[in-house]
């Protein structure tokens, strides 16, 4: 990819889950403009809740022109309706109608050079050391029978920007 190209370029990375999304915005790859999560609805749809005014706000005003989504590795037709329903009011939401782009679990791990069986933790702890905004955010390590922290979601969703903008254009790396 161009470098100019690269430098024009907005990402909004989201992590879509049942009823919550993460969401990391991202500008000249290397720039981390925003993040958070946003609940959806009790049914899962991203009517109502989805579209809160601070959420709104940043997709009208920064105008991403790429989403970036983890490629879910479910099968379920309710889980891809889910997933198209929530991608159809965050284009409509933006204003534009930014190209989606699916990246794939083993893509996300390789980006960070860890083994397959590494875990989420793992690359949020490499996340905080590049990105230094994010450490009070940091997720603790969980036990098996423990729920997942809240803030896990922003994590997985600066990890699927990074990735992408590795897989796009290893000279627009995020810092080291």
């Amino acid at each position: 990819m161009d470098n100019d190209a690269n430098n024009n370029k907005r990402v909004l990375a989201v992590e879509i889950r049942q009823r919550h999304l993460g969401y990391a915005l991202f500008e000249a790859s290397e720039q981390l403009i925003d993040w958070g999560t946003t609940a959806l609805d009790r049914k899962g749809s991203p009517k109502g809740r989805l579209l809160q005014t601070r959420f709104t706000a940043v997709l009208q005003v920064t105008s991403p022109t790429l989403i970036v989504v983890r490629r879910s590795r479910h099968t379920s037709d309710v889980i891809r309706a889910h997933t198209k329903n929530v991608l159809r009011a965050l284009r409509n939401a933006a204003g534009t109608d930014p190209l989606v782009v699916f990246i794939g679990q083993v893509e996300i791990k390789a980006a960070f050079g860890l083994r397959s069986n590494a875990n989420k933790y793992s690359i949020a702890d490499e996340l905080a050391a590049y990105y230094p905004e994010l450490l009070p955010k940091l997720p603790h390590h969980r036990k098996c029978w423990q729920t997942e922290p809240y803030g896990a979601l922003v994590f997985d969703a600066v990890a699927v920007g990074y990735a992408f903008w590795l897989r796009s254009d290893s000279s627009s790396l995020p810092p080291t």
